[in-house]
């Protein structure tokens, strides 16, 4: 349908038709159909929303503003100005874009002025962008795109209602939300990780022995471990406790398999560096005997 009236309208001797049965007052109900196509492709290629255009204090239905479109593009249609469908395409995409310019101003400022109708289309639309963003991004099911969403509004509300931003139409308002949300998800990403970091506590080091010195240097591991940063206790947890691959460990991490082996050889040596007898502690704790036994990487 969509490329039959456009094929339609295209063809200069429809086109002819067309404009003539139009400056006569006919045609309108095609008329105004093909203004919505144009305008709707217009709007999805530069990434602008229909629905947030207002007149007169009144949100403007889609069919409403087409309806407008059609009058003013009439106008000019009898005086003459239009002679083929590029000049008649040319006066719909100007028409559009100073309608829409300006109905998002005034949608703007309705937005400043905390009205409930209009934050309830925003937070509506921008929560369904919300949805499709964060299932294009595979973002971990440990963040709620919910939650996100909800404080990246209300960073706006605030910065509107406080008159410290400025959009020219609806593309910058969710650019502007967008950059917000990402920022919420990345915080909210770190601190997810660093409260499983700190909740993965380090096993007791235990086992029977006679020997005094092993009890001392098995305190000393104890405190060391305790000043190593959150990602090395992990590591070592993981590694030498829970017997684990460091290519798993790196995975939970998010990072590389090379980048967690360094950080468990930084971390190794600077343990070895502050326990008394640190060599017959290694074999003791039988760390390098967990090295050879778990599985290479």
């Amino acid at each position: 349908m969509l490329f039959q009236v456009i094929s339609t309208m295209e063809s200069t001797d429809h086109f002819k038709i067309f404009i003539t049965d139009l400056a006569k007052g006919e045609e309108s109900a095609r008329a105004i159909e093909h203004i919505g196509i144009i305008v709707r492709n217009w709007c999805r290629k530069n990434k602008l929303e229909l629905k947030w255009i207002v007149s007169g204090n009144r949100i403007l239905e889609n069919d409403e503003l087409y309806y407008k479109m059609y009058l003013k593009a009439l106008a000019t249609i009898r005086k003459g100005g239009i002679k083929t469908y590029s000049d008649y395409k040319r006066l719909v995409l100007t028409l559009a874009e100073e309608m829409l310019t300006k109905g998002f101003e005034e949608f703007n400022t309705l937005l400043i002025n905390k009205n409930n109708l209009s934050w309830k289309l925003a937070e509506e639309q921008l929560k369904v962008y919300a949805l499709k963003w964060y299932k294009t991004r595979n973002i971990s099911t440990d963040l709620d795109i919910h939650d996100l969403h909800w404080s990246a509004m209300h960073v706006l509300f605030e910065k509107l209602f406080q008159k410290k931003l400025s959009f020219r139409n609806s593309y910058e308002l969710k650019s502007y939300y967008f950059r917000i949300l990402e920022n919420k998800m990345k915080e909210q990403f770190r601190k997810n990780k660093k409260e499983q970091l700190m909740s993965h506590k380090i096993p007791e080091l235990s086992y029977e022995t006679q020997d005094s010195g092993k009890d001392e240097r098995l305190e000393v591991v104890k405190q060391e471990i305790k000043k190593l940063a959150d990602n090395e206790q992990f590591i070592i947890r993981e590694y030498f406790f829970c017997e684990r691959k460091l290519t798993d460990i790196a995975k939970k991490l998010n990072i590389s398999p090379e980048n967690c082996r360094v950080i468990k050889h930084r971390a190794m040596k600077r343990l070895m560096e502050k326990i008394p007898g640190r060599t017959k502690l290694y074999s003791s704790y039988q760390f390098s005997n967990h090295e050879t036994q778990a599985p290479s990487d």
